[in-house]
């Protein structure tokens, strides 16, 4: 069975003001599941429910849409033309409504149909993509309201996946604040399947003693990707520091990372007080 999770996206709003005092438009929509996650053998195809909600006042126009889309270094997402990424889905996901209207809060059911080659291994993405349009007039003229949002589509061949994450880059440097260091991480997703990473960031200092604890946010990681991660510190003494970097990411061992480092004074003086093994 597919695991579903819902979660919040990305709300894109665009207005076209066409009149000196226009109707207002009440547009709201939502979609549910905005993830879709689903395990396939390959050659397998399955069918899901998508429902699409139109909250607001007004009949709403919806057009679907599949693209291609990625993560970046940083953790932002960037939308790209369908079939553009070497572990696409967007050929592979297609949907029963391209274009319909839901009535004043009403309700449409979206079929989506998911169909895996032969010769798909790991995990492959899409976005699919509901633009909903209304529009108001009075007289001649009126307002066009869109909004757009996603729901974003998994596919794993089970029985293919192949897990190596290792992490990368570990740094400690100095900010723009003269109070405050930057911790600083990368992980590399070296295998063929997505997954949300579990883990932390630990400072301890010379005794043992832990001094900074955070948990990694809510991201995914996806196949042949790095993503690195960033947490501003705020050293209270000096001395011998060690950063730990821990990581769940499906392995059977958890992943692990130390950097030893020395704060040889009041971090507030120079950003060259900050001494980091190599």
């Amino acid at each position: 069975m597919p695991h579903w999770k819902t979660a919040a996206s990305a709300l894109v709003v665009t207005g076209l003001l066409l009149a000196a005092q226009p109707a207002r438009a009440n547009l709201a929509m939502t979609v549910s599941p905005m993830k879709l996650r689903l395990t396939l053998a390959p050659g397998e195809a399955r069918t899901e429910a998508l429902e699409v909600y139109n909250n607001g006042d007004d009949p709403v126009r919806v057009v679907t849409k599949v693209e291609d889309w990625t993560t970046t270094r940083a953790g932002g997402v960037d939308i790209l033309p369908p079939g553009s990424q070497p572990r696409s889905a967007s050929a592979w996901v297609r949907a029963d409504l391209t274009d319909f209207t839901i009535p004043p809060h009403g309700m449409r059911v979206v079929r989506v149909t998911a169909a895996l080659p032969d010769t798909a291994r790991g995990s492959y993405w899409t976005i699919l993509f509901f633009e909903g349009q209304a529009e108001l007039r009075r007289t001649s003229l009126g307002l066009v309201t869109r909004v757009r949002m996603g729901t974003t589509v998994y596919l794993t061949a089970g029985g293919t996946e192949s897990r190596k994450s290792t992490i990368t880059e570990m740094a400690i440097q100095p900010s723009a604040d003269p109070d405050t260091l930057e911790l600083v991480a990368g992980l590399a997703n070296r295998g063929n399947v997505y997954y949300y990473p579990v883990g932390w960031f630990q400072v301890t200092g010379s005794d043992g003693t832990v001094v900074f604890q955070r948990e990694l946010p809510h991201r995914v990681c996806l196949p042949e990707s790095e993503t690195v991660y960033r947490f501003p510190w705020h050293p209270t003494g000096a001395g011998p520091h060690r950063l730990l970097v821990t990581v769940d990411s499906g392995e059977e061992a958890l992943i692990q990372g130390i950097k030893e480092f020395g704060v040889a004074g009041p971090i507030a003086a120079r950003p060259s007080q900050l001494k980091a093994d190599p």
